[in-house]
């Protein structure tokens, strides 16, 4: 019987030990992997970069995801938008397949997210233009005539590259 009280204090002491060990790591060290070989963020896989940026630059030329909308089906809409690609290889960029971000149908991928990125923004600028045109009028129309039309101008411009 006292011996197995000893095995069962002994055992506790145990534990206690380990536990106040893994206690005294702080959450940062514990998660690093501290005594480890490899910590943590170099287990886990990751993609290339290369890959997310063509993946980005897929979605921006493949539009809003709708509810009804698979992969393929939303992928689809590349060629579509880009008519020197095919399906096949915008299926082959999104999986990492083509791997080389200077590949032409890459290139052509990239040359139309920026295509598109600067319609927006041009739209983003018209929008902030015109918001100020407005403030302008409501603060002095006539004092301020001269920059509101300005302004309108520039976001009626601004508004036509955005149709383009």
């Amino acid at each position: 019987m006292a011996t197995d009280n000893f095995k069962k204090r002994n055992t506790l002491a145990v534990a206690a030990a380990s536990v106040t060990k893994e206690s005294s790591l702080s959450s940062v060290e514990y998660f690093m992997g501290v005594g480890n070989k490899t910590p943590w963020r170099f287990q886990m896989s990751e993609k290339p970069s290369g890959v997310d940026r063509m993946r980005r630059e897929i979605a921006i030329v493949a539009g809003p995801k709708d509810w009804g909308d698979t992969r393929e089906s939303w992928l689809a809409r590349v060629p579509r938008k880009v008519t020197t690609v095919s399906f096949r290889t915008v299926k082959a960029l999104w999986y990492g397949e083509i791997s080389d971000p200077e590949h032409w149908a890459a290139r052509d991928i990239r040359r139309e997210a920026e295509l598109i990125e600067a319609r927006h923004e041009a739209a983003k600028m018209a929008s902030q233009f015109q918001t100020i045109a407005g403030g302008m009028r409501a603060s002095d129309q006539d004092f301020y005539s001269a920059e509101i039309d300005r302004l309108e101008r520039i976001a009626r411009l601004l508004g036509v590259v955005d149709r383009s």
